[in-house]
């Protein structure tokens, strides 16, 4: 009997000590009890305890950020737990507490159907959660088929509220989601920053994110997109761009949902500065909104337009497969789908839209703002105008010697018009004033003809 507990003893003994070290195995291996992480370099996987012995998340992360590829799986949620810093400083962070892919790594977080979470309540400078260096790589997947994983919790000044992506740097979004980021610029949940920086991704969700400026989903500056599966829902700005901000670059869209988000203008989609918007088969931008705000005292409102997509870049958008643009609205709740945007006085010469082998299936309902025309010119050679419809009666298409125009109504500026109206009623009262007096000329003159003719009788 007490062999017997003596071995007991012992057993005891060696599963303490195993769970307060590291422990790395094959990856074949079953999860041991307790671990809330593992790391995989070299095919060889090491897994982590929430013990002082094991280091746990600090000790997960300079592993991992010190490799040229790792593989980082979560096995319990991963909060920060002064507030700011998700992990100790010179574990692979960035400024601020952010997580750091540094250059010329690749590091794989596998969500696996728990959270990272920075806990901002109040903004701060470099809030992100996560930053992505030029030359890093952050492929982010949650292979747990519960689609709970997130990055979420952050709140920055001067940067994305989630995923910070310099120039250079690339982030592959295969799954999770990021979500609750909030930044006082731009790129509530993503930020691109930079011709050479990209996103590729095929699965996963940006949404319930905020931005002050533009791109409450994501801010693409320069950078390229592309999405071949995947959602930007819910997400929110006070400026352009609600779910998506493309200033230059590209901005290629597959089976892409773009629904929820709500912005000043381009509740769905804003693109500016020559970008490219491919729209392609699968894609849907429905049901995004713009929001009012009201000026201040003795101030003019800001314009809202473009409900869900507005396109001030003058490069067409290029449509292929069958695209959908429809049950959008402005702050009215009136119907704002596609509208095309000309700053003012300014002619776009090059159509809007390219057939890039769009299906007859599509949908888009179309409008035109700004300028000083009243017919644009939207594409040549287009030979299947059914897929468009247009938000209001006023608007109409025609075509013209192969090209395809968008008509509006005529209008005046409202300064000319009240002085056009002014010059107008002062002429015609000008008109039957000069005929009134001439009518009173002609009278007079007729009864004093008749006074010089009257025969004069003399005495006899």
């Amino acid at each position: 009997m007490k062999l017997h507990q003596k071995i007991l003893q012992i057993v005891s003994a060696v599963a303490v000590a195993a769970s307060a070290i590291p422990l790395q195995v094959s990856a074949a291996i079953a999860v041991p009890p307790g671990a809330i992480g593992s790391v995989t370099v070299s095919s060889a996987t090491t897994f982590y305890y929430d013990t002082p012995a094991s280091g746990g998340i600090d000790a997960m992360w300079a592993e991992a950020a010190k490799a040229d590829s790792a593989i980082v799986k979560l096995y319990a949620d991963w909060t920060a737990k002064d507030g700011s810093q998700l992990v100790k400083d010179g574990n692979g962070t960035a400024p601020g507490g952010a997580l750091c892919i540094s250059s010329g790594s690749e590091i794989t977080i596998d969500l696996n159907g728990y959270v990272i979470d920075r806990t901002l309540g109040v903004a701060m400078e470099n809030g992100e959660v996560i930053y992505v260096e030029n030359g890093g790589t952050l492929n982010l997947t949650d292979t747990s088929g519960t689609n709970n994983g997130k990055i979420t919790g952050g709140n920055s000044t001067n940067t994305a509220g989630g995923i910070q992506v310099e120039n250079g740097g690339k982030l592959n979004l295969w799954g999770g989601a990021v979500s609750g980021n909030t930044t006082e610029t731009s790129g509530g949940g993503i930020f691109l920053a930079g011709a050479d920086s990209s996103l590729y991704m095929t699965g996963g969700t940006v949404s319930g994110n905020t931005a002050a400026v533009s791109g409450g989903g994501i801010a693409v500056v320069d950078g390229t997109m592309r999405i071949i599966s995947g959602a930007f829902t819910d997400n929110t700005t006070n400026g352009t761009g609600g779910g998506i901000y493309i200033q230059g670059g590209t901005a290629d869209l597959t089976g892409c949902k773009v629904t929820g988000n709500h912005a000043l203008m381009g509740g769905g989609i804003c693109t500016n500065a020559d970008a490219v918007l491919m729209l392609k088969d699968g894609t849907n931008v429905q049901k995004n909104a713009l929001t009012a705000i009201e000026a201040a005292e003795g101030e003019t409102a800001p314009e809202s337009v473009g409900g869900g997509i507005l396109a001030m870049s003058a490069r067409p958008i290029k449509l292929t497969g069958a695209p959908t643009v429809t049950m959008n609205t402005n702050a009215e709740g009136r119907q704002s789908n596609l509208v095309f945007y000309a700053e003012e006085g300014r002619i776009y010469s090059e159509g809007r839209l390219e057939n890039a082998g769009v299906s007859d299936t599509a949908k888009l309902s179309v409008s035109f703002c700004g300028g000083s025309e009243r017919d644009h010119y939207l594409a040549s050679g287009w030979t299947q105008q059914g897929i468009l419809s247009m938000d209001s009666a006023d608007f109409s298409l025609y075509e013209d010697e192969g090209m395809l125009y968008l008509r509006r109504p005529a209008s005046l500026p409202g300064t000319w018009f009240f002085v056009l109206i002014g010059v107008g009623t002062a002429l015609i009262l000008s008109v039957i004033a000069f005929f009134v007096l001439r009518y009173i000329f002609k009278k007079h003159n007729k009864k004093k003809h008749k006074r010089k003719k009257k025969p004069v009788h003399q005495a006899e």
